[in-house]
């Protein structure tokens, strides 16, 4: 699934934060940006998940998160690369795996420069149903917050209030296929602080994996 943003047309400081596009897909070993409208200086997150087996991103020029980058990282039995890139002169037009994965994500913002934030949580939605989400340090006002969520063999989906998206973030995107599924949150204009959105819940219960990371303005 394909979605862009429009940008403000008027008032727009260049230092404001901006949600540029988001795409996904499920069973494939490559995912197109190339409809997202990126510029020079854009940044753009790109978060792979499978429910077993090893691969590795084989795209250059992206820094990874995730440790032994750029094979994928198992944790709580699900296997995945989260990695990001700063857009050059000519921005790139997709990005690639060595072989097909259950969920490929990429996000991009304006405005935007990695923060060196991330926490993670991880469990088991059997008992509650609920998968928590980690608590983000916001250092600079204006600051940005997306969540990667991951859950373990089933295509499912971000159930509705009271328990989908965190109140005040956008779903951008919720993919996956039988062997696992994943979404992606943001939520812009932070002020500093401790940030704890309310806990997600999924349309299955499995293993679960969230990823938080912080943005902050140019």
């Amino acid at each position: 699934m394909l979605r862009n943003s429009m940008l403000r047309a008027a008032g727009n400081t260049g230092a404001e934060i901006e949600f540029v596009g988001a795409n996904s897909a499920n069973g494939a070993s490559s995912l197109s940006i190339n409809g997202l409208g990126l510029q020079q200086g854009d940044l753009v997150v790109a978060v792979t998940s499978k429910g077993a087996g090893s691969y590795s991103f084989s795209s250059s020029g992206w820094t990874g998160v995730t440790s032994g980058f750029p094979t994928r990282l198992r944790t709580n039995s699900i296997s995945h690369t989260v990695c990001y890139k700063e857009m050059g002169a000519t921005p790139d037009t997709a990005f690639s795996l060595d072989t097909p994965v259950d969920f490929l994500g990429a996000i991009a913002f304006r405005n935007a420069q990695w923060a060196s934030t991330t926490n993670e949580t991880s469990g088991f939605t059997f008992s509650s149903g609920l998968a928590v989400l980690p608590s983000l340090s916001i250092s600079t006002n204006g600051s940005a917050a997306v969540y990667l969520a991951m859950l373990d063999d089933d295509a499912a989906g971000i159930t509705t209030f009271p328990n989908g998206t965190p109140a005040n973030y956008t779903l951008a995107e919720n993919n996956g296929q039988t062997g696992g599924s994943g979404a992606i949150f943001y939520r812009l204009d932070l002020s500093s602080g401790t940030e704890s959105p309310s806990s997600i819940r999924w349309t299955s219960d499995d293993a679960y994996l969230n990823i938080g990371l912080v943005l902050e303005p140019v």
